[in-house]
């Protein structure tokens, strides 16, 4: 049987810190202009009070508020 702290975690296993830092990564090679620590750090300092759905909602707004005209 498994604990607590076992439990498989969708929210953690799809939206992690390491996740996160690949995705932007990926956004940073294709535009250099892109606060990629920002983004990170903005996105991961959230994650410990959100659920799964609310972690893409938070992600979708951090983009939008970088997002450069």
């Amino acid at each position: 049987m498994q604990t607590k702290e076992e439990k498989f975690s969708l929210k953690d296993h799809l939206f992690n810190p390491a996740k996160i830092e690949k995705i932007a990564t990926e956004i940073k090679q294709v535009y250099n202009d892109f606060e990629k620590d920002k983004f990170t750090q903005t996105v991961i300092e959230k994650f410990p009070e959100l659920e799964l759905k609310e972690r893409i909602y938070h992600i979708t707004d951090c983009l939008k508020k970088l997002e450069y005209g």
